[in-house]
């Protein structure tokens, strides 16, 4: 039984590195020698910095004016301006899953405005990944631009829109917003089936306990990850 145990939590958190909540935001104007994809998101076992590993790579200086170029700014402390010393550009940012905040912002920065730039368009992937509740893209002074992602799956920005003459705002804020409640990762359980709940060392929990009840006691437990197994199936469940 132990054995069996120990190779649940095994492939269990194999697994659970592998699950991530992203957004590819492409990003285009009127300058732009072909389009640029920007992906953010979340997945296990990320860190703040660069995580070569999951794709992300560090990148030069800006690009210079004209070229209608789009980077993802890596505010590593967290003070929303640019620090050349602290700060990276890059055109991933992969964070960590947890934890689990009501928002998570992400900046992108815009190549310098020049009076030919006569339009802007972010277009992205739909639907959302599970998880992710809704996303908005919004200008960094918040007062010109906000816009929620849908199944539009894109919206073009011209200068008459912002009522200032040409496109001048160059710095974006994505603002992702996440589930925070009990969430089964994966398959969905039958309400009356009866299930043992087990912590990734393998101490059992709750025994003998319906599908329904035991999220509501969960909620209440220690967040973590939890391993449940009824006489048909394992799950995983994850308490936020």
């Amino acid at each position: 039984m132990n054995r069996f145990i120990i190779g649940i939590i095994l492939l269990l958190c194999t697994s659970e590195r592998g699950i991530s909540q992203t957004l590819d935001l492409t990003f285009v104007d009127n300058n732009s020698p072909k389009p640029l994809t920007l992906t953010m998101g979340f997945r296990s076992g990320a860190t703040l910095g660069i995580d070569t590993v999951y794709g992300e790579k560090e990148l030069p200086p800006f690009q210079p004016v004209g070229t209608g170029h789009a980077v993802i700014v890596m505010d590593l402390d967290k003070s929303r301006t640019y620090s050349s010393s602290i700060d990276l550009y890059a055109y991933k940012d992969i964070r960590s899953m947890e934890p689990i905040n009501t928002a998570d912002t992400f900046w992108i920065a815009l190549s310098p405005w020049t009076q030919d730039r006569k339009q802007m368009e972010f277009t992205w992937n739909w639907p959302l990944d599970n998880g992710l509740d809704s996303i908005v893209i919004m200008d960094k002074g918040g007062f010109a631009f906000k816009t929620t992602l849908n199944s539009s799956k894109s919206i073009i920005i011209k200068p008459n829109d912002l009522g200032v003459g040409a496109i001048t705002i160059e710095n974006y804020y994505v603002i992702m917003y996440r589930s925070k409640s009990v969430n089964s990762i994966e398959n969905e359980a039958s309400k009356d089936e009866y299930f043992n709940v087990y912590t990734l060392l393998g101490h059992c929990v709750l025994s003998h306990v319906k599908y329904d009840d035991m999220l509501v006691i969960l909620q209440e437990m220690q967040n973590g990850l939890y391993i449940l197994q009824s006489p048909t199936q394992i799950l995983k469940i994850r308490n936020f």
